[in-house]
């Protein structure tokens, strides 16, 4: 019991408690409901959901590649387009072998990821102050960042095992030389890029590589440099399985940096840095309660003014918090920002000349998950120092217990409040207030109806709207079709990703004739199409899916067979030709 409570279990029996409860009452329907905060709730997380059932299908299937997804047919590859979600897929995997569930896997892994991350910096921060109620503060930082449980998350679980990085950046602080440190932060680190081998990547590998310099630069720690400098490329050599096929994807479309839903202007200009309240919007993972940023002040102000050289650990732990939170800050300034409704240019927008790869980096946010672990790091050592300082003020005793306790309160119900209630803040970061409960969404399931059908045949398939009612690619329908796909592992014409292959718009534009004879021969030439499921409740057009139903009331026509038909889904086969 003891080695049990040394290890913090109970806590993190807590912080799963706590995550529950903000939550609710998504616990309390794990198996059949998603979260649905955001839009991005309605295609994000179904594809990240898809991906990993795809990686948990070919593991367990003989001659299926891991590669080899059943969307974008007959595109290979498919699941490369995306991020694959290697690094949740331990947790998501455990869940959806016992239960071949994709619903209870994701919300498993959302719920106990988030817990695990929060436990990390508790964990950490108690070794660094030798604090429970440090670690505590840091870790609700964590959670209340709107980011985290309402902005971002919920729509991509994959980026929740983020719970790597409060020890990688205790094992790279420990660092001293010593061979077991370099492997120690290398582990760690390929552990934590695997979350997202691009963004999560640079806020690993930019602040591993800042110390590696900084201690370079100096003789008495250049062992401890070189060390780092070790760790990093072992880091890279662990990593070069996954990025093979996406350097593969790549040189197969030269434009693929276009070719993506999210490649519009509109997108694009939406990330642009606003300064100077920017970095604390609730689209980005530091959206902390601006109070907070006081504390850290406060915090760092006392630290630089009282002596730590007795507190080795606390003074060791400000550094390289610090160090992580203003890197992760700098990664995400993008190369024109907003000030006062003008746009500037930074001199840093050269690089995206030099180096047009850059043009894929579209969320350039996202690497400021460095800044939001560090943040929450500062936080606690931030309360640990104030309270030595009124413990010192107080000359202990009863009136230092009282002052701290009156700090700890404040900090959490201010917190709270500007985290709930959206209060106390500048007008620059206007937030609403939170919905009383967390809401959530149905999610696609073996129910749904003509699943048995469709898996009653073989043979690609194509789902249809395609497109939206403004002729768009409208990730909502594609992403269900993939969802859809668990349950059945037919070779999909539909897909959605973070990017499409070069042939895929046409493709679709080509699905949006049908039933056009013409159009359906040439798919059926292109790509084996044999079976077509229609959705006839989305409103698009006028009429878009009358010539369908009449079709559907003939029982097909020369082309089409109606296989099956449920309330306002169609089924049809291809007729073979004669």
């Amino acid at each position: 019991m003891r080695r049990l409570s040394a290890l913090g279990l109970p806590w993190l029996g807590f912080y799963l408690l706590l995550v529950g409860l903000l939550t609710w009452p998504l616990a309390a329907h794990l198996a059949t409901h998603l979260p649905s905060t955001t839009s991005p709730c309605n295609y994000d997380n179904l594809h990240i959901g898809w991906a990993m059932a795809s990686q948990c299908h070919a593991l367990a299937t003989p001659g299926v590649g891991w590669g080899q997804a059943n969307i974008y047919h007959p595109v290979g590859d498919a699941l490369f387009y995306g991020p694959p979600g290697l690094g949740a897929l331990p947790l998501f995997g455990s869940v959806y072998a016992l239960t071949g569930n994709p619903t209870l896997s994701l919300n498993v892994l959302f719920l106990l990821a988030n817990a695990l991350t929060a436990w990390a910096i508790h964990i950490v921060l108690r070794r660094w102050t030798d604090s429970s109620l440090a670690g505590f503060l840091g870790a609700f930082t964590y959670l209340t960042s709107r980011w985290v449980l309402w902005k971002f998350l919920p729509s991509a679980p994959h980026y929740t095992v983020l719970f790597w990085f409060p020890f990688l950046i205790d094992a790279a602080a420990r660092a001293r030389g010593r061979w077991r440190d370099a492997l120690a932060v290398a582990v760690l680190a390929a552990l934590q890029c695997l979350a997202d081998p691009v963004y999560v990547a640079a806020a690993v590998l930019g602040p591993l590589g800042l110390l590696a310099v900084s201690r370079l630069a100096r003789h008495q720690s250049r062992a401890s440099g070189l060390a780092l400098v070790g760790a990093i490329a072992i880091a890279f050599l662990l990593l070069t399985p996954v990025y093979l096929p996406y350097i593969a994807i790549r040189e197969a479309n030269p434009g693929l940096a276009t070719q993506s839903y999210w490649a519009h202007p509109i997108f694009l200009n939406a990330v642009r840095l606003r300064l100077p309240w920017g970095f604390l919007a609730e689209t980005r993972p530091t959206s902390f309660a601006p109070g907070l940023v006081g504390l850290v002040l406060a915090g760092l102000f006392v630290a630089t003014r009282t002596s730590l050289a007795k507190a080795e650990t606390l003074r060791r732990g400000f550094q390289h918090a610090l160090l992580w939170t203003l890197t992760g800050l700098l990664l995400t300034v993008t190369r024109t920002v907003f000030w006062q409704g003008r746009e500037i240019v930074l001199p840093h927008a050269v690089l995206w000349e030099w180096f047009p790869f850059l043009e894929n980096l579209r969320a350039q946010e996202r690497p400021s998950v460095a800044a939001l672990i560090g943040f929450c790091l500062l936080v606690g050592l931030s309360f640990r120092v104030l309270a030595m300082e009124l413990h010192r003020l107080f000359r202990g005793g009863f009136l230092a217990l009282v002052a701290v306790a009156v700090l700890s309160v404040t900090i959490v119900s201010g917190t709270w409040l500007q985290y709930s209630r959206g209060t106390l803040l500048p007008a620059a970061l206007a937030r609403r207030p939170l919905p009383p409960t967390y809401p959530i969404k149905v999610a696609i399931g073996p129910t749904d109806p003509l699943l048995a059908e469709i898996r009653s045949t073989a043979g690609p398939l194509l789902e249809l709207p395609v497109l939206g009612p403004f002729d768009d690619f409208m990730p909502d329908f594609h992403a269900a079709a993939m969802y859809r796909s668990i349950q059945h592992w037919r070779p999909l014409l539909n897909g959605y990703a973070s990017y499409w292959p070069t042939a895929w718009p046409a493709r679709m534009r080509l699905a949006d004739k049908l039933p056009d004879p013409q159009a359906l021969d040439t798919l059926v030439r292109e790509t084996g199409l044999s079976s077509i499921l229609i959705h006839c409740d989305f409103l698009l057009r006028p009429g878009w899916c009358a010539e369908w139903q009449a079709i559907a009331a003939r029982g097909g026509n020369a082309k089409l067979r109606l296989v099956a038909q449920e309330g306002d889904e169609l089924l049809f086969d291809i007729r073979p030709r004669s």
